[in-house]
């Protein structure tokens, strides 16, 4: 039960990132195709279920290949960085604090965080999860509730043919960040555990997608 919870939420500690919280994610990828974006969320939940599931039953045969490779090393480590400056990026945006030292704070707390990781191994991780992705994700509904809207989204004019491109483009995005770190838990499941985790995690973002 516990390393079912535990890549349970690592999967959704991967997906949502600042891009998600501030809301540019979804309007790039689901919101500007209207209506359209209702049918691409529930799409989701099957690619999201399909490619978690590949992860956990695939991955752990991959990582040992990508173990070995120092050239796989060089390109995750290039991809961290990327994808880590883009998160630092979002954060400054999401907050929208006028007081540098509050930013300042917040990336230094961040900084050590990461080193705090990278020196305790994935346990470290787990224990952050346990107690940042539930936050995060509560935070994120109550501040839903004050911003959620009933009206029916406007289709943005030439957008609509490439919505079921840009939301299996999504899937495929998200899962690929994370997919070093899920894979790294499928030792730890029986392929039971691994369909419920894929599948629970998949019905999560989904659901936090249409809301």
């Amino acid at each position: 039960m516990k390393n079912s919870l535990s890549c349970f939420l690592a999967i959704i500690g991967t997906v949502i990132g600042s891009g998600f919280v501030s809301g540019k994610e979804i309007v790039v990828f689901f919101s500007r195709f209207g209506w359209l974006s209702f049918p691409c969320i529930f799409l989701s939940f099957f690619i999201l279920f399909y490619l978690f599931k590949l992860i956990l039953n695939k991955g752990e045969k991959a990582l040992k290949k990508l173990q070995k490779s120092k050239i796989s090393f060089l390109i995750n480590i290039f991809l961290c960085l990327i994808f880590s400056s883009a998160m630092f990026a979002g954060i400054g945006n999401t907050l929208a604090f006028n007081k540098d030292f509050f930013n300042y704070f917040l990336f230094f707390l961040i900084i050590l965080l990461c080193i705090f990781v990278f020196k305790k191994g994935i346990g470290a991780l787990e224990k952050l999860n346990f107690v940042f992705v539930p936050l995060m994700a509560v935070v994120f509904l109550f501040a839903m509730l004050f911003s959620l809207s009933v009206s029916l989204p406007k289709i943005q004019s030439g957008f609509g043919g490439l919505s079921f491109f840009y939301c299996f483009l999504y899937c495929v995005m998200n899962t690929s960040n994370g997919g070093v770190m899920i894979a790294t838990y499928s030792e730890k499941l029986s392929a039971r555990q691994k369909t419920r985790v894929a599948f629970f995690s998949a019905l999560a973002l989904s659901a936090l997608l249409f809301i």
